[in-house]
């Protein structure tokens, strides 16, 4: 079990903050390194469920790619466009016109998305950031140049990274929320982040046992509280007579509060 941190003011910290003050590690945290990942798919094993937030990305980016590989690619623009284009040319040539330019033309920007996705999950994994959406030739890593009638995809390394660039911490909040305004997925993201909790406190010493269902929190609150007036503040208001006699009084408008609430 690690040690609780030396620090005074642990809050201080940007590293490895947890709610319990113990560094964040597999021995204090069930789903240590997959807990976003835990609640937006559910299982219990933390490969299954980077495997299933990996594919949820890869589908993201294909869907985000091949939008932008249309727009960029389909209709050649100067010299974007022109390497698809003639390799479309070339195999409609070589089928005798049976297979049409624009088929092949489509097939090559679902062929160069897929390999882009790709690229861009690998980017994501490693911590870096990919833009959100390529629209000019310049920001894509993978292109194609036509060898005979094959087309052969190839990477660059002089791909411009401009645009709005996401991490893979912000897919996952991106996912969070798509999952949170859904009706039905709300209530599963709250019962996964309960179970969360127990897991983590199950791995504190003498809490082996702990079930979040039956526990229960309640807090009591005792104060007293002055409402500030509003228009007797007014110079105008002060002015009447008796009026400073009132506001000189603070029954009219002080409150005392006793309030008990909890929850289970």
């Amino acid at each position: 079990m690690e040690a609780v941190w030396s620090k005074e003011d642990p809050t201080k910290t940007l590293v490895n903050l947890s709610m319990t003050n113990h560094i964040m590690s597999h021995d204090t945290n069930r789903m240590n390194l997959g807990e976003v990942e835990y609640i937006l798919y559910g299982s219990k094993s933390i490969d299954d469920n980077l495997k299933a937030s990996y594919g949820s990305l890869f589908a993201f980016r294909m869907a985000v790619n091949t939008v932008g590989g249309f727009m960029t690619f389909y209709t050649p623009k100067g010299n974007t466009g022109i390497e698809i284009e003639g390799a479309a040319l070339a195999a409609t040539a070589a089928s005798f016109g049976v297979i049409p330019t624009p088929a092949v033309k489509c097939a090559l920007i679902l062929l160069i998305a897929a390999f882009e996705s790709q690229h861009d999950l690998d980017v994501l994994k490693k911590g870096g950031k990919a833009p959100l959406v390529k629209i000019n030739e310049e920001q894509w890593e993978c292109t194609m140049s036509q060898a005979g009638n094959w087309a052969e995809v190839g990477t660059r390394e002089d791909a411009v990274t401009s645009g709005l660039m996401l991490s893979y911490r912000d897919y996952m909040y991106i996912f969070l929320f798509l999952k949170c305004d859904d009706l039905n997925g709300y209530p599963t993201v709250l019962k996964r982040i309960g179970d969360l909790i127990a897991a983590n406190i199950r791995m504190q010493d003498g809490h082996d046992s702990f079930d979040l269902s039956n526990s229960y929190c309640y807090y009591e609150l005792s104060c007293t509280v002055k409402v500030k007036p509003l228009m007797l503040d007014l110079d105008l208001v002060k002015r009447q007579s008796g009026v400073s006699d009132f506001t000189a009084s603070t029954g009219w408008c002080t409150y005392n509060l006793d309030v008990i609430r909890g929850y289970s």
